[in-house]
């Protein structure tokens, strides 16, 4: 909710995993649950380099990082597997190598299964193994990024090639 600060945006994630869920969050009865959410959400703002802003309503932040908040927000939920599906529409290509750098370094520290579905060719083969790529649904390529970019529909398809 761009409405909300950083932190609460995070902390909103987390409300699955405060005893009693969203009510009892909401009337602030479990101290113990909400001093751990938020413990959590400073974690996860350190994670995604949102610490500078926790006090920020997400109004006034540029796309990339409401982008991550919204990647945040996913976290604290604490997924198994994390959807994310085209994260860097909007975004620069700066902002966008950076995102994709989160979803690598997600994957790598914590572990965490992260599905990237993704346009920005670039990135992707610069951030991502495996890779598979798709024209029409049709799987046409698979593997690691040097296979992905030497493959002829892929270059077709994607680079304009």
């Amino acid at each position: 909710d761009v409405n909300l600060t950083t932190f609460d945006n995070l902390l909103a994630g987390a409300y699955l995993h405060i005893g009693g869920g969203l009510l009892r969050s909401v009337l602030r009865t479990n101290r113990v649950d909400e001093l751990r959410a938020a413990a959590a959400a400073r974690a996860v703002a350190r994670l995604l380099d949102l610490q500078p802003v926790l006090d920020v309503t997400a109004r006034a932040l540029d796309f990339g990082a409401q982008r991550r908040i919204e990647i945040g927000r996913s976290l604290m939920s604490g997924p198994r597997v994390l959807l994310l599906d085209e994260p860097t529409a909007g975004v620069d290509a700066h902002e966008a190598l950076e995102i994709v750098s989160i979803a690598k370094r997600l994957q790598e520290d914590l572990g965490l299964a992260v599905l990237l579905i993704e346009h920005y060719v670039q990135a992707v083969l610069s951030s991502c193994d495996p890779i598979y790529a798709l024209v029409l649904g049709e799987i046409v390529a698979a593997g690691p990024p040097a296979v992905i970019a030497a493959d002829a529909r892929v270059r077709a398809s994607y680079l304009g090639e």
